[in-house]
């Protein structure tokens, strides 16, 4: 807490997919996940939330979820998934069976057969906490 501003906050913001209305995406995101290595830690699993537990540093976790779309084309959704660090890192080969494999299930996915462009759900987590004040 000594590097916030003074009445700073900390905040902390994931974007994710959701998967909740179509079961095509859970899919799609599942087989990307399958390329993370099991020893990085991962915001769904919230276990990096108990570092808040018991602390007297901080005031008490808040939070807020944001629900939006992203208009994205094939190629939009192939450079995400590239772009992603544990992806990024894999060797060109293991890159291109990841795109031909993505390309795949896009085009089989009739919902979304003859468009150019197509919408994803996200969300967007906002936690939020201020520093409490040192006791004298």
């Amino acid at each position: 807490n000594r590097v916030l501003k003074p009445n700073g906050l900390l905040i902390l913001i994931w974007n994710l997919a959701d998967n909740r209305e179509r079961p095509w995406t859970k899919i799609m995101w599942e087989y990307v996940d399958s390329f993370r290595s099991k020893e990085i830690p991962r915001y769904e699993t919230m276990e990096w939330k108990k570092i808040f537990h018991n602390q007297n540093l901080f005031s008490s976790l808040q939070h807020k979820q944001f629900t939006y779309k992203h208009c994205v084309t094939h190629d939009l959704v192939i450079n995400r998934i590239l772009s992603k660090s544990f992806i990024a890192t894999l060797s060109s080969e293991q890159q291109k069976t990841i795109t031909d494999e993505i390309q795949k299930i896009l085009e089989n996915i009739e919902e979304i057969q003859g468009l150019e462009e197509f919408d994803l759900n996200y969300f967007t987590d906002v936690y939020w906490c201020s520093p409490l004040k040192p006791s004298s």
